[in-house]
């Protein structure tokens, strides 16, 4: 009988073409129940398993059927986090010996492997968090040993990774389908000390903030921990349902909140019933009515710079606005033209504005803009603008999209958080 570990099959077995099947996909990441004879793999590396929950496999270099060892019954053959150790030479893009997991193994070999071969090395980390995908997206554009061909392949390989969240990342799992017990436990002691000031904005954004870090914390390590990203995630949606409706703006006075102390896992609360429904009333206004003002907006913005243009010349102003740099915005100036003793230097980079922290300085504003009719010069514009010469109406309407965009996230629940307040960044 032979046998294979399984870094050994899985290697095999991507060589062998398998991973562009979906089906091997799910195969490997989910426990597979057994609906086909040991003698039906319709390609190499095609999953078999027996009446005993045993996992088995073929190959064609390999007589009869292949024993995977180290499988744990009633298991998933691997899981997405699972540590795997490549040496160089593994898979054709390996360069190097690295410290992996076979998420990252899979995604390289169906994003790059498949598409551009060894053209691009392995890459590991966080493809969305550390940027991958943006870097490489570059990377085959710009390369000229990399063909329309593998460019397509490469796109369309990304597409077809969506189709594997529900496996790498589900959203049900024992723990994620509630929350630890001492977190409403907690809850109770922080509303019974608090309870005369349970209508203070900023009380109850403390408290809620206490028990939704404790939620974070039961989640952390578990399969659904990547399923739940976006601070929505925690601050809405798990903090509604396991522990607690919280606090909610009145309908028609923003300043003023009703705090709904039970969660929906609890059962609706009739006493706060009106509080509830007010809830689903605001957002469902902010999805129409409100969203149509943001809507409104874009197009009156459009209207006005459908004309605007953006000209290659320099009008010469030595009129500017005073901006004061701060470590998180000296990027946004990025491109733009600063103004010493009536003089227009070049373009800043970042590093030039890294050395501006702190400061105020002096830039080129379309604001000051001397030039003719509708148009802007492209020193007052900057760099950014002046890509897009002719769509400065496209990127004034944002402005617009924002407005409506801010109606429209109400539609999906709100949060309540604090912010510090400092009069130095707020009035620069």
């Amino acid at each position: 009988m032979a046998t294979l570990t399984k870094k050994t099959f899985l290697l095999r077995s991507i060589l062998a073409n398998a991973a562009k099947k979906k089906t091997w996909l799910i195969d490997i990441l989910s426990i597979k129940t057994p609906v086909e004879s040991l003698t039906s793999a319709k390609f190499e590396g095609d999953l078999s398993v027996d009446d005993k929950g045993v996992l088995w496999t073929q190959f064609d270099d390999i007589d009869g059927t292949v024993l995977i060892e180290g499988h744990k019954l009633g298991q998933p053959l691997f899981t997405p986090k699972e540590p795997i150790k490549l040496k160089a030479g593994d898979l054709p893009n390996v360069k190097e010996d690295v410290d992996t997991n076979v998420g990252e193994v899979l995604v390289n070999s169906i994003v790059l492997l498949y598409s551009v071969g060894d053209k691009i090395p392995y890459q590991s980390g966080n493809w969305i968090k550390d940027n991958i995908v943006h870097k490489l997206g570059n990377e085959v554009i710009e390369r000229d040993d990399i063909t329309a061909e593998q460019a397509h392949a490469f796109c369309n390989a990304l597409q077809f990774l969506t189709g594997l969240s529900p496996v790498c990342v589900p959203s049900a799992t024992k723990k994620s389908l509630g929350t630890d017990p001492a977190i409403r436990k907690r809850r109770d002691e922080l509303l019974a000390k608090n309870a005369d000031r349970l209508h203070d904005p900023a009380v109850m954004s403390a408290i809620e903030q206490e028990l939704i870090a404790m939620d974070r914390e039961y989640i952390k390590g578990d399969l659904s921990e990547g399923f739940y990203k976006a601070s929505k995630a925690f601050n809405v949606t798990r903090k509604k349902a396991y522990i607690m409706y919280g606090a909610e703006t009145d309908f028609l006075d923003e300043n003023s909140i009703q705090t709904i102390p039970k969660s929906l896992d609890e059962g609706w609360d009739m006493d706060y019933f009106p509080e509830m429904v007010n809830s689903l009333r605001d957002g469902s206004f902010s999805r129409g009515a409100a969203t149509a003002i943001g809507g409104e907006r874009v197009k009156f913005f459009q209207r006005i710079f459908q004309n605007a243009h953006i000209v290659d010349t320099d009008c010469g102003s030595t009129i500017g606005f005073k901006a004061h740099i701060y470590d998180f915005n000296y990027k946004d100036y990025k491109g733009r033209h600063r103004i010493v003793n009536g003089k227009t230097g070049e373009a800043l980079t970042e590093e030039d504005l890294k050395a501006f922290i702190g400061k105020t300085i002096t830039l080129r504003s379309a604001i000051g803009c001397q030039t003719k009719k509708t148009d802007f010069c492209r020193i007052c514009a900057g760099q950014l603008l002046s890509n897009n010469p002719n769509g400065l109406n496209m990127m004034i309407a944002n402005i617009g999209a924002a407005f409506m965009d801010m109606a429209m996230q109400k539609t999906h629940g709100k949060a309540l958080l604090t912010e510090t307040f400092d009069p130095d960044v707020t009035f620069h």
